[in-house]
């Protein structure tokens, strides 16, 4: 894993903002309901 993400930076990136996105997504649920 790790010598992937070392010669892969790119791939690393993605994974992280997708983790992100999971996150901002849990947190911000109810706020977006409302917008909806």
């Amino acid at each position: 894993m790790f010598s992937v993400k070392v010669k892969n930076p790119l791939t690393t990136l993605l994974f992280y903002m997708i983790i992100v996105a999971d996150f901002t997504r849990g947190a911000y649920q109810n706020e977006a309901t409302y917008f909806i």
